[in-house]
């Protein structure tokens, strides 16, 4: 499941909650975002939580390691972002 959601990233940047994912049905595809999908606020907020201008910058953990997945408003749509794909995998 992870793969084919991978793949789906791989060719565009977001994609509109339902996608048509093949042998993927809606069950499936609600599990996998309840645990890899935030909304755009709350990673923000976990962003700001764990941010350091200083010497410890290149080493701070990325929230998006957890949840590489994220919701957003676009266009008057509800769509999931995967800004860093490998972070899904």
């Amino acid at each position: 499941m992870g793969l084919a959601v991978t793949a789906v990233y791989l060719k565009a940047f977001a994609w509109a909650y339902l996608p048509t994912i093949p042998g993927l049905n809606v069950e499936m595809l609600d599990k996998l975002l309840k645990h890899f999908a935030i909304p755009m606020d709350e990673l923000r907020n976990k962003a700001r939580g764990v941010q350091e201008v200083n010497e410890n910058y290149a080493y701070v953990f990325n929230p998006l390691r957890i949840h590489p997945m994220v919701w957003i408003e676009r266009q008057g749509r509800r769509e999931v972002i995967c800004p860093i794909p490998t972070f899904l995998l």
